[in-house]
């Protein structure tokens, strides 16, 4: 196996989490991702706030090798597909458009906060928008994390986790994690222009992290969680 991609059993289902930070369903040959949020750099750039464009076409490039690499029939988009309605700004449109038209590949949009301005670039991309607890079954597609199981094993984001982890220094680094919990697992960001909030696992729960693209399984008695705010 290699290390960029680790086995889960999620609602008796064989998934593949990846390095490329996805989950893969590979009976139903479908992708999930959370969290893109196309268009942040122009949101940014808007605000006159100096940032460097290419985000949008890096991630879109990034999905597309991973859709390529499994055959992924179907693309499901956990919500935040979009920062905002500055994804409408030219270069970011151009580059969406240009990623789409070589991209043929089914794309289903859970609406997600950062969503609610941009359904008309979704529908001019194709993309098929579905309100949260979306059901495909066995699994219940959200965009925000839920307190318990409504519909089904509940697949989100919204929250972006970071989990702390100690280097050979002592150092302490947050990475980007999966954190898998009985009833839902919470992906993390895909997109490359995002932060992070760290995250309070119990004891049951398991944490992923995702280190310069390959994984690493978490050991939560060494985890330290951070104070309540």
């Amino acid at each position: 196996m290699p290390d960029d991609e680790l086995p889960l059993l999620l609602a008796d289902q064989e998934i593949l989490a990846l390095g490329g930070s996805a989950l893969f369903w590979p009976r139903k040959r479908t992708l999930f991702v959370a969290d893109v949020h196309f268009g942040k750099d122009a949101t940014f750039r808007n605000a006159l706030r100096w940032v460097p464009p290419g985000t949008t076409a890096e991630d879109s490039e990034r999905l597309s090798r991973l859709v390529e690499r499994y055959r992924a029939a179907k693309l499901v988009i956990l919500g935040d597909a979009f920062h905002s309605e500055h994804a409408r700004e030219d270069a970011t449109l151009q580059a969406l458009h240009h990623w789409r038209e070589g991209f043929d590949t089914d794309v289903l949009m859970v609406r997600g906060n950062h969503d609610r301005r941009a359904g008309g670039i979704a529908r001019e991309l194709g993309f098929e928008m579905v309100d949260e607890g979306h059901p495909m079954e066995p699994f219940a597609l959200h965009h925000h994390p839920v307190a318990k199981s409504a519909g089904g094993y509940v697949l989100c984001g919204h929250l972006h986790p970071v989990a702390a982890a100690s280097g050979l220094a002592r150092q302490r680094i947050r990475l980007p994690c999966f954190w898998i919990a009985k009833h839902q697992c919470v992906l993390p960001a895909f997109g490359g222009f995002t932060g992070g909030s760290s995250i309070r696992p119990s004891r049951e729960d398991q944490v992923i992290l995702v280190a310069d693209g390959k994984l690493v399984a978490a050991d939560l008695r060494q985890t330290r969680r951070p104070p309540r705010p």
